[in-house]
């Protein structure tokens, strides 16, 4: 009995070690106290293991939309003659000259959308009086880049030669995304520049993926800071690139374009404890010295991925921080 007491005691006496050592280090804003306490091990994520998870959040289905919003599902032709859906959202009450974000969601190019994101841009939809299409991209763990790049644009397409048809003022077309989507609404910004007469007016990162190279401080700093690492970022590049890199390495990676001029505004949004951080501030600045407007918020004390707490006062400040930039990107300027 007294052994085992000993035991008990010496086992709670290091997971109290464990989490002191990892408040210290990842000192979390108010409603995520567990979430500091462990850290992803990249040797979970392979890629049989995403392709379950897919599968699952396949099934999972979308959630529920508030009463004032509709959603429409739509499905486009894309480059290599296959389709993928749109989720297009919109105020029930907005019917003509309506502003629209294309939204590109993270998951590492690898896993599929989660109910949550679809949440999120709801609340966009409501607080910056826009319409909201979801890009359902084809994910890494069964297409490689180019695919989820070649998709995003074919949406970007689609939704500017259907722009009467859906109501949408073409003038005001803006591009988001978070994460991995980060990086896509970067590379479509410059694809649009470069091959298109597409001229989003706005742009919006959160916590974007901006560089392959890996060898920003932040990289090398958090490899096991909460939910998202360098060794799972290490795992995404592997996974998306693993048919080599075709093209222009900026729809890869957007800090690597020859030039930064002629691109719209951006509302661009970093964490502290993200591995990913410094990329985004990194972006910001190319951006600026190009001088192009950016509105940077760098969070203290979040991890990459903290907004899928929907209800913490971080998020909710931070979701109407996006929401006024993009109201103000849509509505602020004379633009008919």
């Amino acid at each position: 009995m007294k052994k085992r007491f000993v035991i008990s005691a010496g086992i709670a006496g290091l997971i109290g070690l464990w989490f002191y050592y990892r408040d210290k280090k990842y000192p979390l804003t108010k409603g995520y106290y567990l979430m500091n306490k462990f850290s992803v091990p990249d040797k979970v994520v392979t890629l049989s293991n995403v392709k379950l998870v897919n599968k699952l959040l396949s099934k999972e289905g979308l959630p529920k939309t508030p009463d004032d919003i509709t959603r429409e599902i739509r499905y486009i032709k894309t480059e290599d003659k296959e389709s993928i859906p749109l989720s297009i959202y919109k105020l029930k009450d907005m019917n003509s000259n309506i502003p629209c974000l294309i939204y590109f969601h993270g998951g590492g190019f690898f896993f599929k959308d989660e109910a949550y994101m679809h949440r999120l841009v709801c609340e966009y939809v409501k607080k910056a009086k826009c319409m909201v299409v979801f890009v359902h991209y084809r994910t890494s763990d069964e297409y490689p880049f180019p695919t989820p790049f070649k998709d995003c644009c074919n949406a970007i397409e689609y939704i500017w030669e259907n722009a009467k048809q859906l109501n949408v003022n073409k003038k005001k077309i803006a591009l988001g995304g978070d994460s991995a989507g980060g990086a896509l609404t970067g590379s479509c910004t410059l694809w649009c520049r470069d091959e298109t007469d597409i001229k989003p007016c706005f742009q919006m990162l959160i916590y974007p993926v901006t560089d392959l190279r890996m060898q920003t401080e932040s990289m090398k700093k958090y490899s096991d800071c909460p939910l998202w690492n360098s060794s799972l970022t290490k795992k995404m590049w592997k996974f998306y690139l693993r048919n080599g890199i075709k093209g222009k390495k900026e729809y890869i990676s957007p800090i690597l374009a020859k030039r930064f001029s002629k691109l719209p505004p951006a509302y661009i949004e970093t964490a502290q404890y993200d591995c990913i951080h410094d990329e985004g501030i990194d972006y910001a600045k190319s951006l600026k010295s190009a001088g192009v407007k950016v509105q940077l918020e760098d969070i203290k004390s979040v991890f990459h991925g903290y907004d899928v707490f929907l209800n913490t006062e971080i998020t909710k400040k931070m979701i109407e921080k996006r929401a006024q930039a993009l109201y103000s990107a849509f509505y602020d300027k004379d633009i008919d």
